[in-house]
């Protein structure tokens, strides 16, 4: 590994421990899927997605999750962060090992500072999709169910690119200005 603690912004990847945290709820009963959230205009923000253009529309927790990680959508992880806590999610990262993993948390005691985006690191990423790709993240079909949904990513195909067809992908890619993440389960014949 090269430079495998190194704090790094982690664009869209911090999208994997929020979806850890949903399906950690949701095996807990906190949340179902079949729950509906209304987006609304504190779910706001730039980027990819396709929610910025349906206020008022109600979306179950499981779709969210499939808009979050299927086509990167920002409003979809907003609205699910407020939903299972951004605190929460930086408890699980912690309990899981990870280190440089953190999400802003808007409070007085937010890990990041006001000008820093969240972070994650190639060492924690590695950690968290090694443990999902032996079924150890939650629980078996937990796990399988998360690598099924970042097999779906259409957001980009950086990591895709250069490989054969065989080969796939359970990834989720990450953008912003100067920054490009790309971070998967790479499965060969």
């Amino acid at each position: 590994a090269l430079n495998a603690a190194l704090r790094m912004t982690a664009a869209s990847l911090f999208k994997i421990p929020v979806m850890v945290e949903v399906f950690r709820q949701q095996r807990q009963g906190r949340i179902s899927w079949n729950q509906t959230l209304v987006v609304g205009p504190q779910h706001w923000v730039p980027g990819t997605g396709i929610l910025q253009a349906y206020p008022g529309r109600r979306v179950s927790v499981q779709e969210l999750v499939q808009l979050m990680m299927r086509v990167s959508d920002n409003v979809a992880a907003v609205m699910l962060m407020d939903l299972v806590g951004r605190e929460n999610i930086n408890d699980t990262a912690r309990s899981l090992g990870l280190q440089e993993t953190l999400v802003h948390t808007y409070t007085a005691r937010d890990p990041l500072g006001p000008d820093e985006d969240n972070t994650t690191s190639a060492r924690d990423l590695g950690l968290l999709l090694r443990r999902m790709a032996a079924g150890e993240l939650i629980d078996r079909v937990a796990s399988a169910e998360m690598i099924d949904l970042m097999l779906q990513e259409r957001a980009y195909d950086w990591m895709l690119r250069e490989l054969p067809a065989e080969v796939r992908v359970a990834h989720k890619t990450g953008a912003l200005p100067n920054v490009r993440n790309d971070a998967g389960i790479m499965y060969t014949p």
